[in-house]
Order: structure tokens, then sequence, then C-alpha cells
């Protein structure tokens, strides 16, 4: 049998193995802690706005962050910790809490997909408009050659579905709108300084008021180029949308 450790070599060791855990704590949650508060700076360039995107993974860490410290101490120090959870959970919890509608009434429904281009799954994206069967139908990345395609394929699902306004593009800029919206208009718009990248936009009337719907493709956030393109597609979108509440339109 081997011989136990004595006495007083046993609170040496508990010891050494708080400090490992503590350090492994630190290790784990300082970088988080960092990248959370460093995506309050986003504003200031785009590698920082990219943070955002990740305040639920800095959440959960935090949290796990908090309570490995709570455990092994100090904790005191668990509140820097929990303090970041708590602000990435305030600012995370909307999207988690359901709209209540704020009038009874009429309702348009609208599908935004990304067909992928000429890859586009025909067969998938039809079934998936014929079980929702929404009343209007944006799609992004429309090309010369999936156009008469996916026209062919909304047409045989036997709900009325018209094409009101395309521009295809052989780059991922094309765009289209149809509608099962009687007296729906639409049109290609482009309100963003980049005067090459298409917007498709539909005019419908419903419950006695006047809707717009704007559709578009945004670029992805990265690097630095593509995400003043897409800061400015948020922004020419933001001033469309003024420009409607303006006219007495809603969007």
């Amino acid at each position: 049998m081997p011989e136990e450790a004595p006495e007083s070599e046993k609170p040496a060791r508990v010891s050494a193995v708080r400090r490992l855990a503590q350090s492994l704590v630190f290790v784990l949650g300082l970088p988080l802690l960092a990248a959370s508060l460093l995506s309050f700076a986003s504003p200031l360039t785009w590698w920082l706005d990219l943070l955002t995107h990740f305040r639920p993974h800095f959440l959960s860490s935090l949290a796990l962050a908090t309570l490995l410290q709570a455990l092994v101490g100090p904790r005191p120090a668990a509140a820097a910790w929990g303090t970041a959870a708590v602000l990435n959970a305030i600012l995370i919890a909307p999207y988690f809490v359901p709209q209540r509608s704020q009038s009874e009434g009429p309702v348009l429904s609208v599908m935004h997909a990304n067909v992928a281009g000429d890859d586009v799954d025909i067969e998938a994206l039809a079934g998936w408009v014929g079980d929702v069967l929404p009343d209007l139908i944006s799609l992004q990345e429309i090309s010369s050659s999936n156009l008469p395609k996916i026209e062919a394929a909304f047409q045989a699902i036997g709900v009325g579905y018209e094409l009101l306004a395309a521009e295809p593009r052989s780059d991922t800029r094309g765009v289209a709108l149809f509608s099962r919206v009687q007296g729906a208009s639409a049109g290609v718009v482009f309100p963003s300084p980049d005067a090459d990248r298409p917007m498709v936009e539909a005019h419908v009337e419903l419950g006695g008021k006047s809707l717009a719907v704007l559709g578009f493709h945004t670029t992805r956030p990265a690097p630095a180029g593509p995400y003043r393109s897409q800061a400015r597609d948020m922004a020419a979108a933001a001033l469309w949308s003024r420009a409607q509440q303006i006219g007495g339109i809603e969007r």
C-alpha cells in the first residue's frame, strides 16, 4: 500500500491546485473580457464591429468563468467576469423576447432569401415557398440563367406568383421580387452611393395603408472594404425607410 502524504504536505498540494485553477480561469476569462469590452468600440473600425456578433459566446463563456472563479477564488474577482456577462445578456435579451403585434388587422408576409446564384436548389426553394406561401418573395443572387427556372417553379405552385421586378446579374448582386398580392407594384432602385448595387422595392395597399418593402443583398462585413460597403448600404436603406415614413408610407 502506498504511504499517505504527511498531513503537513496536503495543504501545500491543495494550495498549488487552487493556484493552478485560478490561473486557468484567468487565462480563460481575460481575453473574453477584453474582447467583450472592445466590442463596445465597434463604430471605430470593422474588426471591432465583428466582435459584436459573438455576444452569445461572450455571455456563456464569461458566465462559466464567473462560476469557476466563485469556486476556486478569489471570489471578488468573479465580479469582473459576471459584470461583463450581464452586460452581454442585456444587449442580446431583446432578440429572445417575443414581439407583440401593435395592431390587429391584415398581415403581409415577406420571404427574403439568397438563392446562391446558379447553385440554387430550385426544387427545395419552390417547396419552401409552397409550404409557407408568402405574399412577397425577395430574392438575391439572381442571374439570367436561374431566374427563368425560378419563375417557372413558382408558377407551377399555382397560387398566382408574378415576377414584378428583377435585375439579373452575373455577379452576386442580382435581385428579384415576386408577388401574389393583387395591385402590388415593384421596381429596381439604386438608393446606395454604390450605384452598381441594385435593390428592389415593392409597394402594396393593406388594410387601408400603403406599405413599402425594400430588398437587397448586403455585403459581408469584412475586411475593411466590404465593411464600408455594407455600412453605406445600411445607411442608404435607413434613408429610404425615412423617406417612406415622411411620405406617409409604412415600411
